[in-house]
This record gives C-alpha cells, structure tokens and sequence, in this order.
C-alpha cells in the first residue's frame, strides 16, 4: 500500500511539476507560416474561360447568387431588344 501511495504522490509531483514549467517559461513566439503553395497539377487547366455569350454570363451571375431573378429577366429583357435591333428576323415568304 506504501509503495503504491508513493508511485500516486510521485505522478501527481511529475504532472504539477510539468505545467509548472510551463507558466513559468513563455512560449516561442510563432513565425508566421507562408501560405501553401497551389500545385499546378490540381488546379484548373490554363486561364479561366469567359463566358460564351453575355446571355451565358447572365445565367452563371443568376445560379451563383449575384443577381435576383427580377434583375435577370430585365438585363435578358434588355440584351433580346437590343439583339432585335441589331439583327431582325425576316419572315419568311409564303
């Protein structure tokens, strides 16, 4: 019983002697670490690919969140008028 008494004051003496030892002595100050280098292979392929069309602009904007659904029909409403003027549509003849 003694000795195992003794072992049990012994760990505790070891464990307050350890944090201890820490309060006292400060900690090293951390360098700041770069930041981790992109590897090339992961990453997307060649420069990143702008949208075919301004109408394909407009979906991408409206799936991401960037503009409300209401601003999506107006800039489409916009882009067809100014498609209409630019490039008519001729009926055919009958």
């Amino acid at each position: 019983m003694t000795v195992l008494t003794v072992l049990v004051f012994a760990l505790i003496a070891v464990r307050l002697l350890v944090l201890v030892g820490q309060l006292v002595v400060p900690p090293k100050p951390m360098s700041p670490q770069p930041a981790p280098r992109m590897d090339p292979c992961l990453g997307p392929f060649g420069p990143p690919t702008p949208a075919a069309s301004p109408e394909g602009e407009l979906v991408r904007r409206l799936r991401c969140g960037e503009i409300s659904r209401e601003r999506y029909r107006r800039d489409m409403a916009r882009l067809a008028s100014a498609d209409a003027r630019t490039n008519p549509i001729q009926p055919p003849d009958r």
